[in-house]
């Protein structure tokens, strides 16, 4: 129940739980010896184990209905049951039954390393975080420890989120691997300067992106950084035209303040229409339905607000820079 009180917990369901089980044993001998048979016996308890119509009641705003609740509420009240009046002796359901504690007939098993197990298996909802709802889990049942008997084992298998949190590390990886290679490509192209210029516009798209995506309350899972992987090549389009627009008016005499502001300005229409050109391919990817939508939807957005930094970062920021 703690677990599932976890707001990122759908459910948690026990494998190889066995329900406890109370049991009544019925000698037939000592039954039949006061004529009394197991139909009339299981009539008697039905009849003292179930609501009894009161009547009702009118409050003014609406009727409600009265049930008297039946006399069994504990095992005393089964045991201590009259089932015959035989002259001044009463017999009760104690007498001619025994109560014992045992459990439900297994419908299943669950075992670690051939070791009998107790497994609880934890479902999160849909769109929660995984890392997250398992750290949550641990915690929980690390506080709990202190409670358990010393000489329960706990173990952890089929954690999933080690799986999310290694290919979320890979794709990092290749994230920093593709902003590398696109560098090494613009500086064989363009030059140590102008690649250092160009080169500032990719983390500050990926910034941008990143920040707008944690305030929309979005997680950086799988799709976003495989976006981003994605998008990475095309962040530096309209940061090289304006970069080697400005330098070509340097090299005619301009200043440096004149000669970015005078390729910003010429460039900026041809950016703008190139940069829609490439969000109107992603725009239909966000009104794609059901649960694949929902899913995929992570990509077009990252790809949608990357490439509208980068254009702010091409006009606005290398001009002023």
């Amino acid at each position: 129940d703690a677990i599932e009180s976890i707001p990122e917990v759908l459910e948690v369901e026990i494998g190889g739980d066995r329900e406890d089980l109370l049991e009544i044993v019925v000698d037939p001998q000592v039954l039949e010896s006061y004529g009394v048979d197991f139909d009339q016996l299981a009539s008697l308890v039905t009849r003292n184990n179930q609501l009894v119509a009161a009547g009702s009641l009118d409050t003014g705003n609406g009727r409600m209905a009265l049930k008297v609740p039946g006399v069994i509420e504990t095992i005393e009240d089964v045991m201590s049951m009259p089932i015959k009046v035989d002259g001044d002796t009463v017999v009760t359901f104690g007498d001619v039954a025994m109560l014992q504690r045992t459990f439900k007939d297994p419908t299943g098993f669950a075992r670690i390393n051939g070791e009998p197990a107790l497994v609880l298996e934890v479902s999160k909802r849909s769109g929660a975080n995984i890392i997250e709802t398992i750290a949550q889990v641990r915690e929980l049942i690390d506080q709990a420890r202190p409670e358990l008997p010393d000489s329960l084992e706990i173990r952890y298998i089929m954690d999933q989120s080690e799986e999310v949190r290694d290919i979320l590390s890979d794709l990092l990886n290749n994230v920093l691997t593709a902003i590398v290679l696109v560098l090494i490509v613009v500086i064989a192209a363009m030059g140590p300067r102008s690649a250092v210029m160009v080169g500032l516009t990719i983390p500050g798209a990926f910034l941008t992106g990143i920040l707008v995506i944690w305030s929309m309350g979005l997680t950086l899972n799988i799709v976003v950084l495989f976006s981003l992987i994605l998008v990475a090549g095309m962040l530096v389009d309209g940061a090289i035209v304006v970069s080697e627009l400005a330098d070509r008016n340097l090299s005619e005499g301009q200043t440096v303040k004149h000669a970015w502001a005078e390729a910003a300005s010429r460039m900026a229409w041809p950016i703008i229409a190139s940069t829609a050109t490439t969000l109107a391919v992603f725009v239909p990817l966000l009104f794609w339905p059901g649960v694949v939508g929902e899913f995929m939807k992570f990509l077009p957005l990252t790809v949608i607000i990357c490439l509208i930094a980068s254009l702010a970062m091409a006009l606005v920021f290398l001009p002023v820079l």
